[in-house]
């Protein structure tokens, strides 16, 4: 992949470099596949918790706005020079509006949700899959992520 298209995106991501290092690097993620797309969506309508700004409803109207417009990625598991990628998703913000507006899950926390595990922990990073969706969903209105590391989220069975 050596352009941005219809099918992927380059995107910035963290990746561990060693014991405790952390460094950034742009990685191209590829647009998931339609059922995917749709049960990315789905699982948003199982959130709870949240906050007064960024509700469960909120941010599955996000998901369903994005997954509509075939806005969902993958990420690589790994950099093009073997670093593991440490993001469970990353999210190019749009404030609810933006043409370029998308998320990128790595492959373990889209597996996750796509088969509705939304209590998975992903990799080791100390989150279940139902807070990255969360967490992202609330990227999506335009949130930073010193507003969003403390917003609880949970799901229905």
């Amino acid at each position: 992949m050596c352009a941005a298209g219809g099918d992927s995106v380059l995107t910035t991501v963290k990746v561990g470099c060693g014991v405790g290092a952390e460094a950034k690097r742009k990685v191209w993620a590829q647009r998931v596949g339609d059922s995917d797309a749709a049960a990315v969506a789905t699982a948003a309508g199982r959130l709870t918790g949240g906050n007064d700004e960024y509700t469960p409803d909120l941010i599955r109207r996000g998901y369903e706005m994005i997954a509509a417009r075939r806005s969902i990625y993958e990420l690589p598991m790994q950099s093009f020079d073997g670093h593991p990628v440490l993001n469970g998703a990353v999210t190019q913000p749009g404030g609810g509006t933006g043409a370029q507006q998308y998320v990128a899950f790595r492959p373990d926390a889209l597996q996750a949700i796509v088969s509705g595990n939304l209590g998975a922990m992903i990799g080791n990073l100390g989150f279940n899959a139902a807070t990255i969706l969360g967490h992202e969903g609330a990227h999506l209105w335009g949130s930073r992520d010193s507003e969003t590391y403390t917003i609880p989220w949970g799901f229905k069975p």
